[in-house]
């Protein structure tokens, strides 16, 4: 038994399209989230650094 699956050129290259824009998609949002992610964290650190600093200038923690 042969089972033969053919496509024509139009065809397959609508079908090309619709999985490129859904990868293209997906990488737009995974790298939206990464942009996010490493913005908050960069913030974070920023905002750590910037206690550390305030309370050893201004020695609250006797450090």
């Amino acid at each position: 038994m042969e089972i033969r699956i053919e496509f024509s050129e139009i065809n397959l290259r609508t079908i090309l399209k619709i999985d490129c824009d859904k990868l293209e998609n997906i990488f737009e949002a995974f790298y939206r989230w990464i942009k996010l992610l490493h913005g908050f964290c960069m913030t974070r650190i920023l905002w750590l650094v910037f206690i550390r600093d305030y309370f050893i200038n201004t020695n609250i923690l006797g450090l």
